[in-house]
């Protein structure tokens, strides 16, 4: 995990990056942050 500008974080497993903004000022990952998050372990080849 990489702390980047203002909010956003980036996350490099096995060859592949995620990169979103943390979420403020509630503490939920919205919907579309989820499924990123979902796609981004599925691509690393990390079973959920």
């Amino acid at each position: 995990m990489i702390q980047k500008e203002g909010s956003r974080v980036r996350f490099d497993l096995k060859g592949i990056s995620l990169n979103i903004h943390s979420p403020h000022p509630q503490k939920e990952l919205k919907r579309y942050q989820v499924k990123a998050v979902r796609d981004f372990l599925i691509n690393a080849d990390i079973e959920l």
